[in-house]
């Protein structure tokens, strides 16, 4: 399966990859606080589980390696929810509420049909 080699620093973080679904590697800085770390996370879609490899704080001067890969095995991942479709249904509609009221626009919702 196509994977993720994540290093850090020239040793090896973790191998990441899913045989249906996505993963993810990013880095996020926060300048309050002066505070950075890499995440590595996906969708396990034949679960239906949001899934985990790796979060590791980062300094300056870190170097990151990302090297896309074939392989039959990777690393073991953490679990972080289960996906529900629904939900990110309802999330939309929040956020769209939300945006509508911040522009001043007023939203005319059909009767829900039983």
């Amino acid at each position: 399966m196509r994977a993720y080699e994540v290093f850090l620093n020239g040793k090896p973080l973790c191998v990441a990859g899913v045989p249906g679904g996505y993963v993810s590697a990013y880095v996020t800085y926060v300048s309050d606080g002066n505070k950075a770390w890499i995440d590595v996370i996906g969708l396990d879609d034949r679960k239906k589980l949001y899934v985990t490899w790796k979060r590791t704080k980062l300094r300056t001067g870190d170097e990151i390696l990302i090297k896309i890969v074939d392989r039959a095995f990777v690393g073991k991942y953490k679990t972080i929810r289960r996906l529900n479709k629904n939900e990110g249904i309802e999330s939309m509609k929040r956020h769209t509420r939300r945006m509508a009221r911040s522009l001043g626009w007023e939203l005319i919702e059909k009767p829900k049909i039983k």
